[in-house]
């Protein structure tokens, strides 16, 4: 779980102190473990969201 965390949020404990960046990670796991760790293995979902987004060139009125 700790690599996971360090991959997909590394971005939002970049500002903090190495000490306290495992603090948090650390502690994040042991909450996480009674409902993701089974059987010896950490499960993580996660979905990816892909979105289009298209802009007008032109303003219109009804």
């Amino acid at each position: 779980m700790v690599n996971w965390i360090e991959m997909c949020a590394g971005g939002f404990l970049s500002g903090l102190s190495e000490d306290v960046q495992s603090q948090v990670i650390n502690s994040v796991e042991e909450r996480l473990r009674s409902a993701l760790y089974r059987d010896g293995n950490w499960i993580a979902h996660y979905r990816r969201i892909r979105v289009v987004a298209i802009k007008n060139s032109y303003l219109s009125f009804v």
